[in-house]
């Protein structure tokens, strides 16, 4: 079997698992999106508006923690 096939049976099998366990509506808390470079830059404007675009689709709200430092490995 290639490994493909058998992680979309995987998955598959698992996601109406997730879903009956699950009676809140997901995402019941607001989410942070981390951003491992300092704020103004082209990736911090970049994250907020893919943040922006996310929450409104979500309907939750998206919140951008810039972590710089070490190389973006912080935010990693």
């Amino acid at each position: 079997m290639k490994r493909r096939s058998l992680l979309q049976a995987g998955s598959a099998a698992l996601l109406p698992a997730i879903g009956f366990a699950t009676e809140d509506k997901y995402p019941s808390k607001p989410i942070t999106w981390v951003v491992g470079y300092a704020a103004g830059g082209n990736a911090d404007k970049r994250s907020r508006q893919m943040a922006k675009a996310m929450s409104q689709l979500l309907n939750t709200p998206i919140i951008v923690d810039n972590k710089p430092g070490a190389g973006a490995n912080l935010g990693t």
